[in-house]
């Protein structure tokens, strides 16, 4: 995806303004139109849980490794 280094800059500029705060751990992206994103929209993909970033599990070898400590 090319997004033009002005349009990246305008996001920073408004998630540092506090504008993005309820969306914290959630997935912003400028080139999809989130600066356009009203306070009620915010809200709706909150609760509704969406644009999500976490760890929903690991595969069962990886646990174990991490289990073990190495």
């Amino acid at each position: 995806m090319n997004v033009p280094p002005t349009l990246a800059a305008r996001l920073s500029v408004e998630i540092g303004s506090g504008r993005f705060d309820k969306m914290a751990g959630r997935m912003l992206m400028a080139a999809r139109g989130d600066l356009d994103l009203g306070e009620a929209e915010i809200d709706d993909i909150v609760a509704a849980d969406l644009r999500s970033l976490r760890v929903n599990g690991m595969p069962p070898e990886r646990g174990a490794w991490l289990e073990r400590g190495l």
